[in-house]
C-alpha cells in the first residue's frame, strides 16, 4: 500500500497550492496547536480489496482506495483547489491513470459522495471536500 499512497502524494503535490500542503492521514498542528492554513489536502490510505481478476492464473489485483479531504479557505477556494486537483487525475474527462513499479494500473475512480461539508466545532471553522480516489492495480 506505501508504494500506491507515494504515487497519490506525488501526484497531489504537484498541485501548486498543494505543493507543500498535502498530508497522510494527520494535518500538523504547529506549536500553538493550530492547522496549516488552508488550503491543504489530507490524504487518507485503505488497502482496499484484492481480487483475482483472471480464472486462469495468480495474477491478484489490487485494490488501492484513497479518501481525500480537501481543505479550503473559504467554500469558493475549497471548489477551486478541488478541481485543480481532480485536473491531475482526469484530463478532460480521461482518466490519468496510476503506474507503480511492477504494476500496472486501470478503471481510475474519482468520487465525491457528500457535499461539502463544515465544521463548526472548531475555530475558524473548517470548510472541506470529500473525495474518493481508487483503481485496479494488477501485476505488469
Amino acid at each position: 500500500m506505501l508504494i500506491h499512497t507515494d504515487a497519490v502524494e506525488a501526484r497531489a503535490k504537484t498541485v501548486v497550492p498543494l505543493t507543500t500542503k498535502t498530508f497522510v492521514s494527520v494535518a500538523p498542528r504547529d506549536a500553538d496547536g493550530k492547522l496549516p492554513v488552508a488550503p491543504y489536502l489530507v490524504i487518507h490510505p485503505a488497502d482496499g480489496v484484492d481480487s483475482q481478476e483472471r480464472v486462469s492464473g495468480p495474477r491478484v489485483a489490487q485494490h488501492p482506495m484513497f479518501t481525500f479531504h480537501i481543505v479550503g479557505s473559504s467554500y469558493r477556494n475549497c471548489q477551486e483547489v478541488t478541481e485543480l486537483l481532480k485536473a491531475k487525475f482526469f484530463t478532460a474527462g480521461v482518466p490519468t491513470q496510476i503506474n507503480v513499479t511492477g504494476e500496472r494500473g486501470r478503471a481510475l475512480r474519482w468520487s465525491s459522495p457528500q457535499p461539502t461539508q463544515v465544521d463548526n466545532d472548531i475555530k475558524p471553522p473548517l470548510i472541506y471536500n470529500v473525495v474518493e480516489v481508487g483503481w485496479i492495480s494488477e501485476p505488469a
